[in-house]
């Protein structure tokens, strides 16, 4: 009796809901936290059981087990079978199309339905290797997840420095508002012109408007997050190197953001900290007063997206989901300018556009577009044309916030970064300093008023932001540290190559 419930016992339906989940995110630990895998296995897993309950009414359960799990197989590999037989593979087949390769999986998948709704035969042998083989795949992808857990060494530090110590806010007589907006991958004025585009417009505007804009701007570093990261740090991410040479583990660099030394620091000053739910602003959710465009928890995770991308979805895909990434967008570009009326007293706010970043999603007046991929990799740097697109229409709509603003309060510190630069030429295995430099070329504009200009320098970084601005604006005491460039890989992004000296020789070159 106790064999007979041994050999009945279905589990694989639901261990293979389970594997393309944990699967996909073993792929990306570096990049995301483990909660990424609770909204998707909860999906994953409930649509298995649902299935496999509706099915065993018609059918016995080993029966409806092996539909379900048949389904679940071809279903989270055929975005995979897909990207590797187009981009990977080097083979160039009309086969390969989703107008063939799609009906070929439905077409297994009919004939399987058939056969197991149709078979005689117990299914006890094949239910019981089907389970061994689910169990042996979700088994092995936990213990290389746990592997990394346990290994892994926690290499971002814990200061409690506080940056109150440099200031003396009792003889402050009036704290601004202060606007930090980061504009993802805009690039420098010089790389537009290299790239046969005219920016003079959009900047003219911002010099008239009272923005002072360093010429040849370049970033800190060539990668989002430890950009975006020394500058609410305001200081250099060097000494990771020390500790972090070899690791790739970048969820860790993201965990500076919840306790970043600005927003703490201008917090602890008496501001009310408004962030929105895009980019580095939703990791920065627990010291916000004010959090703004919430997204939904399934189209907001890049996981979700990630299997949605390998799966049979592949198709599709990007129609599910950009409509989401638009609107939150848009509704950062439509809140922004009235947030200050929203709150009491001084106000700073934190906003990242994943703008003029692909995916291109917008046209240069805002027209819908729907892109091939929501991949934010380098296969997607490709389209010049809609790059500046793009560009053309950040630009529309900054001009607006900062008229709105500017209208309202011309007392107000407005600072407008690229994070990094374009890279319509970059090699990640083998860069030269030209990748770099249009890697690293930035806009970097600052509307300091009260004679808040006089704190700056043409060759401000942003590392050196928030110090001229806690200076000029809240009574601070800082040094300037060094305005250097540290260029790193996706594949080491702690191992910092100080290029300084061989982009300012560049410039010198012309």
């Amino acid at each position: 009796m106790e064999d007979k419930k041994k050999k009945s016992l279905v589990i694989h339906p639901f261990l293979f809901a389970i594997f393309p989940v944990i699967f996909v995110y073993a792929n990306n630990i570096h990049y995301l936290p483990i909660v990424e895998i609770v909204i998707p296995l909860g999906i994953s897993v409930g649509i298995a059981i649902l299935l496999w309950l509706v099915l065993s009414f018609p059918l016995n359960k080993k029966k409806s087990g092996l539909i379900v799990s048949l389904a679940l197989v071809l279903f989270f590999t055929y975005g995979h079978l897909y990207i590797f037989l187009n981009y990977d593979s080097g083979i160039e087949s009309e086969i390969t199309r989703h107008r063939y390769l799609l009906p070929l999986f439905i077409g297994v998948l009919i004939i399987g339905v058939v056969y197991f709704v149709r078979t005689s035969r117990k299914l006890n042998n094949v239910t019981t290797i089907v389970n061994a083989i689910s169990v042996t795949i979700v088994v092995f992808s936990f213990v290389n997840i746990g592997t990394f857990y346990l290994e892994r060494d926690q290499f971002i530090e814990n200061s409690n420095e506080l940056v109150t110590q440099n200031m003396n806010l009792g003889n402050v007589e009036k704290l601004p508002n202060i606007y930090y907006i980061i504009l993802d991958a805009y690039a420098g004025d010089k790389v537009f012109k290299e790239y046969g585009y005219d920016n003079s417009e959009f900047t003219d505007f911002l010099k008239n408007s009272g923005f002072y804009i360093p010429e040849n701007a370049r970033s800190n570093y060539a990668k989002s997050n430890l950009s975006v990261i020394s500058a609410l740090e305001m200081k250099h991410l060097t000494y990771l190197e020390d500790v972090a040479a070899e690791s790739k583990d970048e969820v860790q660099l993201s965990g500076m953001v919840p306790r970043n030394k600005v927003m703490t620091e201008l917090k602890n000053a008496g501001y009310a900290i408004v962030n929105f739910d895009s980019v580095t602003g939703k990791n920065a959710r627990d010291l916000s007063d004010l959090f703004l465009c919430t997204n939904s928890p399934i189209t907001n995770s890049e996981l979700v997206v990630e299997l949605a991308r390998t799966s049979m979805l592949h198709p599709v895909y990007t129609k599910i989901f950009v409509g989401d990434h638009r609107e939150t967008i848009l509704c950062m570009f439509s809140e922004l300018p009235t947030v200050s009326q929203r709150v009491d007293g001084p106000v700073f706010v934190f906003v990242h556009f994943l703008l003029p970043h692909p995916p291109y999603i917008f046209g240069p007046n805002g027209e819908s577009v729907t892109p091939e991929s929501l991949e934010l990799g380098s296969e997607n740097w490709k389209n010049k044309e809609a790059y500046l697109n793009q560009v053309k229409f950040a630009n529309k709509q900054t001009q607006q916030i900062v008229e709105k603003i500017l209208e309202v309060d011309n007392d107000v510190v407005i600072i407008i970064q690229g994070d990094h630069g374009s890279q319509f030429t970059m090699d990640w295995d083998n860069p030269d300093i030209e990748m770099i430099d249009e890697r690293m070329s930035i806009l970097n504009a600052y509307h300091l008023p009260r004679g808040g200009e006089q704190f700056l320098y043409d060759s401000i970084t942003p590392v050196n932001t928030f110090r001229v601005v806690f200076n000029a604006y809240l009574n601070g005491t800082y040094s300037y540290v060094e305005d250097k460039q540290y260029f790193s890989t996706y594949n080491r992004p702690f191992v910092f190559n100080d290029v300084t000296n061989s982009l300012i020789e560049l410039e010198d070159n012309g």
